[in-house]
């Protein structure tokens, strides 16, 4: 699991993308986490991935509730065995 950033700030209002790359062919499960609490990405006009095939995080219209860490937790299965990989990443809100 890779992130092209360590670290996230944007304006109050506006949009954000958190990149990942998951360097793998392999099947996975990925999941987003907002200050431990599960985020629900599909039909969600806050929140949202780039596609199916790209696990980054999109998030809308910016407000001080979208401070705090973001987690990716991607799980990988082959045949034989099961691997979890995470990423915290911290996201500030500045004012306008």
């Amino acid at each position: 699991l890779k992130v092209s950033k360590k670290k996230y700030a944007r304006e109050y209002g506006s949009k954000i993308e958190i990149k990942v790359v998951i360097p793998t062919k392999s099947k996975e499960n990925i999941s987003w986490f907002h200050n431990g609490r599960l985020l629900k990405t599909d039909n969600s006009n806050k929140y949202g991935r780039v596609s199916t095939s790209q696990p980054s995080l999109k998030i809308k219209d910016l407000n001080i509730d979208d401070r705090g860490t973001y987690v990716c937790k991607v799980i990988f299965e082959t045949e034989d065995k099961e691997e979890k990989e995470i990423e915290s990443l911290p996201v500030e809100v500045e004012p306008q």
